[in-house]
């Protein structure tokens, strides 16, 4: 746990770094005041929208890495919550994934016997059977009604 707590915690740190730094480039640049020209000659006053183009294309790879620190960042703290969670519940990634399985299969069985039961009328005869299929999915012969 805390191998994934550290590095989710230093990703967060290079990406609020990486702000941090590109924010002060901006600033010592004077670019708040700056003003853009663009493809056909119209002057454009900065904007965050007109910085971030702008930075992108001066300082794409360093963007690019600030970028993929926050992506990480966000999977690291998922998957750190995520395992927080299975502690809590006393569970391993194994069962967790078994028992979600089980408990869907479950669910669709006794929906399926629920609409199967409904096509017996009171004398215990079938309004209509079940699929064969159905049957070899579920584990029933198709004659437990009588």
């Amino acid at each position: 746990m805390s191998f994934l707590f550290l590095h989710a915690w230093l990703c967060t740190y290079g990406f609020v770094a990486g702000v941090l730094i590109i924010l002060g480039q901006i600033t010592k640049q004077n670019l708040w005041n700056a003003v853009f020209a663009t493809a056909d000659g119209t002057q454009v006053k900065s904007s965050y929208w007109i910085l971030l183009q702008y930075m992108m294309q001066t300082e794409q790879a360093f963007i690019s890495v600030t970028i993929l620190c926050l992506a990480v960042a966000i999977m690291l703290h998922c998957f750190y919550i995520y395992h927080f969670w299975l502690i809590k519940s006393g569970l391993t990634t194994n069962e967790a994934a078994k028992s979600s399985s089980l408990k869907s299969y479950l669910n669709k069985a006794a929906a399926f016997y629920e609409r199967w039961l409904s096509k017996v009328d009171k004398n215990g005869d079938w309004i209509e059977k079940p699929s064969k299929q159905s049957c070899e999915y579920y584990g029933c012969r198709g004659d437990e009604s009588k």
